[in-house]
């Protein structure tokens, strides 16, 4: 630290130099402002001195009574606890009480927010090294000011200039030296007050404690007292009805007001046993939320402390369990959320029924009009006096049930912010816990001391003495619990009973392939749901046998007591592991029973035998191999409350990797024949080599989890192993559903094909017979034609409707598979956060931008850590955090997506939107391109800001391309522009059908750099998109498709002229597709040498059909010109 200077600037001076500036006639008005400012930011400076000093007088005083407080402190908590004391006058009533259980409640609530802001304060560690830190800065100012001070006048600076400028610096250099003068005494006063921080901490801490006693114990007085107030007035509603037993006789609307102030009252009852139970309920939550807050400061004082350490990664297990479970307070606030409208309308209702009783007189008029039968005034009067006594009780009653509603109200408004706080702290905790848990090691390394200890916990598993007693205490148990074990073995065994009839209704299901069309997807899904119900029955068994172990396990009695708790633990771990063990035997069951013979997958989904034989074969191996180990590796993770997992678990973990890699090697190698039978490699070799990669992916996780739990990473290896067996049942729960779907499609399509096949073996039977009628070979008939030109169109539209269906089906399963894997591995997602404190390189992104001070004066309480107060600032800077390896992961998976997105977005826009609009198959296509293209930039601007590329570190890039564009790239960028503009001015699109050059084609793709043109002998051409835009060509489709064709005949002299014309004319106007407007035309044409010609012009409503509609109208005008008698002529050449 510098040695501070002597003789500093003071207020006196500063305010004679101001004055002296002030009285200066020489200086211009703009310059003798500015130097004024530099006075008032001297004067500033010297205020921060100033307080600076009254701070470290204030911080030596509190030093020097430390000790004392210290003694003081001490003193207190030997002191016992005062005892709790509940008294108040026998005739207090419950509003009393509650006004006092309130002023306990406040006096808790606010001892709780004092605990935990002096829990905050306790630990001087941050601040010692702030200090530390501040105390540096400082001294770096301090040294870059007295540079300044010891600079000289400039020859043109004026004196009074160079004296404001000079009394800026001293006032910031007084500043800079009471800065470190104070921070010197705080670190002794840190020194001096750390016992005594703690022991005001405990002093609050007993204090609390002691409060919550009290507030506890005026809770049970009050609960007691409403509700012994409620049962008064109970047993007095039932005294008073009984002595209005006569009423029933006088009138029925009597008999109903004498029972109305017991259903208050006995409402009232039940009321205040809910009330005592929410009311202990806020405050277990409020202790539940001080305990987690607390908990969890000092989890993070501890990893800070002593790092991510196995007996840390111990601790944070350990904490992560101790947890409160979050569905149950989610329960809790649909709890709430169901109860606060249902008891708000009660007190609506009660409202109302008071205020109709409110007037004692009108009340009481009101009851005798309501009276069923009138009654003389001589008989009201005898009975007047006990309806003012009724009507009386009950405003009583309604009063003091009006106010515990209220009361009740106010409790589940209470109930609903403390559990939603402490599902905010849970989930807060939860995921600081997840974010480390998977990287600390949960054990040590394997050794040979694993292997000593692992034979110890084997020992001590397969000691006789200890199932002797658990057998023992099951046998106890089943006495204890023998209706409802026997009452579940019963219906166990009814439904096992009805495994013989569900197999018989199974097999009646199942057809032959051609059968089965028929009888539609019901039949699909009823056998899966067969297939389900008999794949249950085994695994059901022992789900209840893990059942029965647990239940038994909990059983308490005399005999139990005389049980080691090692025999019950033992019970209730096989119980347990049994319980989960069944879960899997269950989905192993299901997929074995769907490959079974002329089961699911041959007899519904169309499976090869062979193949589905394999495959039902290995997941028996699999179930004789993995469930024994499933069973084995849950037993010893939960058996002597977890204090096998890291050793005799842990190798029962390797050897289940070991067989699991050893079973997918031997029985999906690519090479073998299960492989081989279900994935074809000259089907489709890209899918193939796909699943080839996938498996080879999947055999080397295996050594990876192994890796782990041999280093240590148990913990790890076990979440990861147990999600990755979860994601694979996914995939076969979505395949499976999804080959029903399928299924269900191939169903449809089929019988739809099958209509046209009708169809058209109807209409070659019609074209048959008459040919047979004829005698001779005839064309089609028009009608027979246009028939056949509907049935194409919906072939057609049955292809694309299967080609919609397929991609709707890929989304389907594709969403399934995400939402899956969301909800499976989204538990691990807080674990990769800690990536991002791994950086990569300095460049980033900005995360928050802060006004940085030029000096800081930590301005505290004298008990309390001193925070900071920024002072005159010098500038707003950014804070660049830089790009980690989750940065680069989140790059990847939004590269992921967005190539994702970008190949089927397009097309579900088109098949869910694009084709209900009236809109061509142009304007679709071009939809759907800028919409790929707006995806690919958004993932493509996403991804760079999510590792820090920011436009000024891109500048230069930007800068090379311009450059680069004016060379090497201005053809791509003059094809990439001419693509844009094609796609927006759209002279030509997908489907039209054009001419360039001497190639006739139609369009099939529009990219981003050219164009694909499909000729008449289906042979693509490549055009650059920049000839179709600086080019000539002819677009046939592009405002009108509607297109004219010509048929030249020629007839031979002689010929009937208007009959020719006619007959053409009429041959035209029948054809189907040819249009009535524009009209067809016939004209004589000319003389030919060898006949007369005649020319045919009619237009089409499109090019699709234009070369069929030609070859019909040829056709026709031969035949019917045969008919009639008309000789179509030929060339004739006459030799003389």
């Amino acid at each position: 630290m510098s040695t501070p200077l002597a003789g500093f600037l003071t207020f006196e001076e500063l305010n004679r130099r101001r004055l002296s500036l002030q009285a200066a006639t020489e200086l211009d008005a703009t310059v003798k402002a500015e130097l004024l400012q530099r006075y008032a930011r001297a004067e500033e400076w010297l205020q921060t001195a100033a307080e600076s000093a009254r701070q470290i007088a204030a911080w030596n005083a509190e030093i020097e009574q430390a000790p004392a407080t210290i003694a003081s402190a001490r003193q207190q908590l030997e002191e016992p606890t005062p005892e709790i004391q509940v008294r108040f006058p026998p005739d207090a009533s419950v509003e009393d009480l509650q006004n006092i259980l309130d002023q306990h409640q406040d006096q808790l609530r606010a001892a709780r927010e004092e605990l935990a802001a002096r829990e905050a304060a306790t630990s001087t560690r941050d601040r010692r090294t702030e200090l530390q830190r501040l105390t540096e800065e400082t001294n770096k100012q301090l040294d870059e000011v007295r540079k300044r001070l010891a600079i000289g006048p400039s020859p043109e600076e004026p004196p009074a200039a160079t004296l404001a400028r000079r009394s800026e610096v001293e006032a910031q250099l007084t500043a800079l030296d009471q800065q470190l003068r104070a921070m010197a005494v705080e670190s002794r006063r840190l020194d001096a007050v750390a016992e005594l921080l703690t022991l005001e901490r405990d002093l609050i801490r007993r204090r609390v404690s002691h409060l919550e006693k009290t507030v506890a114990a005026w809770q049970e007085a009050v609960s007691q007292q409403r509700k012994s107030v409620a049962q008064a007035q109970v047993q007095e509603a039932k005294q008073v009805r009984e002595q209005e037993r006569g009423w029933q006789e006088i009138d029925p609307t009597l008999e109903k007001l004498g029972q109305g102030d017991a259903q208050l009252a006995e409402k009232r009852a039940d009321l205040a046993s809910k009330l005592s139970d929410i009311t202990q309920e806020v405050e277990a939550k409020a202790k539940q939320f001080d305990d987690v807050r607390r908990a969890q400061r000092t989890t993070i004082e501890k990893v800070e402390a002593a790092g991510l350490s196995s007996t840390i990664g111990l601790m944070l297990r350990d904490q992560r369990e101790q947890l409160p479970e979050v569905a149950h307070l989610r329960s809790r606030l649909l709890f709430v959320e169901r109860e606060m409208p249902d008891y708000r309308y009660q007190e609506i209702e009660l409202n109302e029924l008071r205020q109709s009783i409110g007037d004692p007189e009108s009340s009481v008029q009101d009851v005798r009009d309501g009276l069923t039968h009138p009654m003389s005034d001589e008989a009201w009067k005898t009975i007047e006096p006990r309806v003012r006594e009724v009507l009386t009780r009950q405003r009583r009653i309604l009063d003091d049930l009006l106010r515990d509603y209220r009361t009740y109200l106010d409790r589940l408004s209470d109930l609903e912010i403390n559990t939603r706080r402490l599902l905010s702290q849970v989930h807060e905790f939860a995921d600081y816990i997840d974010e480390r848990i998977l990287w600390i090691r949960s054990t040590e390394r394997i050794s040979l001391r694993t292997f000593s200890l692992a034979r110890e916990q084997l020992q001590r598993l397969v000691a006789p003495r200890i199932w002797g007693q658990a057998f023992q205490h099951a046998r106890h148990g089943v006495g204890h619990q023998m209706a409802p074990i026997t009452g579940l073995l019963l219906l166990w065994g009814g439904l096992f009973l009805t495994r013989r009839v569900l197999r018989s209704w199974f097999k009646k299901l199942v057809r032959p392939m051609d059968d089965s069309l028929f009888q539609g997807v019901s039949a699909n899904v009823e056998a899966a749901a067969l297939t389900i119900a008999i794949a249950s029955m085994w695994p059901l068994f022992v789900w209840l046998i893990g059942w029965v172990l647990t239940q038994m396990a909990l059983t308490d009695g005399d005999s139990a007591r005389l049980i080691s708790d090692a025999a019950k633990d033992l019970l209730a771990a096989v119980g347990s592991s049994l319980t989960t063990t069944a879960y899997v035997y269950w989905l192993a069951e299901i997929a074995r029973q769907v490959f079974r013979q002329q089961g699911l997958a041959i007899g519904h989904l169309g499976w090869d035998p062979t193949t589905a034989e394999l495959v039902r074969k290995a997941i028996r191996r699999l179930m004789l191999i993995g469930l024994p180990l499933v069973l084995l590796v849950n037993l010893t993770e939960v058996v002597d409350q977890g204090q096998a997992r890291d050793s005799l678990g842990r190798l029962v973990f390797l050897a289940a990797i070991l067989v699991l890699t050893w079973f997918a090697y031997r029985e999906f190698h690519p090479r073998g024949k299960l492989f081989e039978s279900l994935f074809h490699v000259d089907a489709q070799p890209a899918r193939y080599r796909r699943r080839v990669g996938i498996f080879w992916l999947f055999i080397a996780m295996m050594p990876v989890l192994a890796a782990l739990s041999i280093s240590g990473f148990h913990y790890t290896a076990n979440q990861l192993a147990a999600r990755l067996i979860e994601s694979l049942w996914l995939f076969l729960g979505v395949f499976l559903v999804r080959s029903l779907f399928a299924r269900w499609l191939f169903i449809r399509q089929w019988k739809m094909a099958r209509r046209l096949a009708e169809e058209r073996a109807a209409e070659e039977a019609e074209a048959e017979t008459e040919a047979a009628d004829d005698g001779e070979e005839t064309e089609v008939s028009p009608a027979c034609r246009a028939r056949e030109v509907k049935r194409k169109e919906q072939e057609q539209t049955l292809v694309r409707i299967d080609q919609q269906l397929q991609k709707l089906l890929l989304l389907g399963v594709s969403t399934a598979l995400l939402i899956g894997l969301w909800m499976i591995w989204s538990g691990m997602l807080p674990a990769l956060r800690a990536l991002d404190r791994v950086p990569v390189w300095p460049l980033g992104r900005v995360v928050e931008t802060r006004v940085l001070p030029t000096l800081e004066v930590p301005v505290s309480e004298p008990t309390t850590a001193a925070p900071l107060v920024s002072m005159p600032t010098v500038a707003d800077q950014p804070i660049i955090q830089g790009t980690s390896v989750a940065d680069l992961l989140v790059m990847l998976l939004i590269a992921f997506l967005t190539i994702a997105l970008g190949k089927n977005v397009p097309g579900l826009l088109e098949v869910t939107l694009l084709e209900r609009l009236p809109i061509d198959r142009g304007a679709r296509n071009a939809v759907t391109t800028l919409s790929g293209y707006a995806i690919m930039l958004a993932g493509l601007l996403m991804g760079a800001n999510a590792i820090g590329l920011r436009w000024e570190n891109v500048q230069w890039l930007a800068a090379a391309l311009t450059v680069g564009l004016g060379f090497g790239l201005q053809e791509i960028f003059a094809n990439f522009v001419s693509g844009l503009i094609l796609l927006f001015e759209r002279p030509i699109r997908v489907g039209d059908i054009i001419t360039l050059g001497d190639v006739d084609g139609t369009v099939t793709k529009i990219r981003i750099r050219a164009t694909t043109i499909t000729n008449w002998d289906r042979k693509e051409l490549i055009v650059p998109n920049k000839e179709l835009i600086t080019g000539r060509l002819l677009n046939w489709t592009l405002s009108d498709q509607i297109n004219r064709i010509v048929v030249e005949v020629g007839v031979a002299y002689g010929s009937n002229i208007a009959k020719v014309r006619r007959l053409m004319l009429r041959i035209a106007n029948e054809h189907p597709i040819v249009l009535n407007e524009p009209s067809p035309s016939v004209t004589f044409e000319s003389f030919g040498d060898s006949a007369l010609n005649f020319v045919l012009r009619c237009h089409l409503p499109n090019l699709e059909n234009r070369l069929a509609t030609i070859h019909d109208l040829n056709s026709t005008i031969h035949d019917r010109f045969k008919r009639e008698g008309i000789e179509i002529a030929f060339p004739q050449m006459d030799l003389h």
